[in-house]
């Protein structure tokens, strides 16, 4: 997975709402879903059923940190949670957006929770070439979450396999279309900024396994 790509699924997943995630341990195997910002070519309204799935195969480590208190209390002790429990706790904050534009192998903030963990599996034969990081945030609550993996796919509710290349640029069309005004992004809630998108989106690649989707 080059640098572009990484780019290119940051742009695809800023301001996704995180609906669920869950770890199968037997398979070393992970599906994350979002409903992601998106628009399909020539002009056509956005998807009714925004979800996709993220499938992360060979899984190496999962770690979380649980806290209640805002993301910024770095006293905030972590509150231990079971990888059983994963899903349960990412839907407990109600599918809140992540946002920050890089997600795919960034350190950004990682080392202000490192150290203070609910929960670190980890997976003989798994991978450590790729990692995503992601949270929640709610009131006097946040959630940190870190999975490392060899390879992903990306799957819609019908489980049809999306390529990377065709998810971010549909993403990117989505951000496009904000900063241009396209009518297809009204309602969002989202406004444009000074800051524009990051410019550099890189080409697909695959990975292998199947898919699950959670309900919002």
């Amino acid at each position: 997975m080059d640098e572009g790509t990484k780019d290119g699924l940051g742009v695809a997943l800023n301001e996704a709402a995180l609906l669920g995630a869950e770890v199968i341990q037997d398979r070393r195997c992970a599906a994350i879903t979002f409903a992601v910002l998106s628009l399909p070519l020539d002009g056509a309204p956005p998807p009714v059923d925004s979800r996709v799935s993220l499938v992360l195969v060979q899984v190496g480590r999962v770690v979380a940190s649980l806290r209640n208190a805002r993301w910024d209390d770095d006293q905030a002790p972590a509150v231990p949670f079971a990888l059983a429990e994963l899903l349960k706790t990412v839907q407990s904050f109600g599918g809140q957006p992540v946002y920050g534009w890089k997600f795919i192998d960034t350190d950004d903030g990682y080392e202000r929770w490192a150290n203070r963990l609910s929960l670190d599996e980890r997976f003989d034969g798994g991978s450590k070439q790729h990692s995503i990081t992601l949270f929640q945030e709610g009131y006097e609550r946040h959630l940190d979450l870190r999975l490392w993996f060899g390879g992903l796919r990306i799957f819609r509710p019908d489980r049809t396999e999306i390529a990377i290349g065709e998810f971010v640029a549909a993403g990117k069309r989505w951000w496009d279309g904000l900063y241009s005004g396209d009518p297809r992004t009204r309602g969002s809630g989202i406004y444009p900024s000074n800051s524009p998108i990051p410019p550099v989106v890189g080409p697909a690649r695959e990975g292998q396994a199947g898919a699950e989707i959670h309900e919002g």
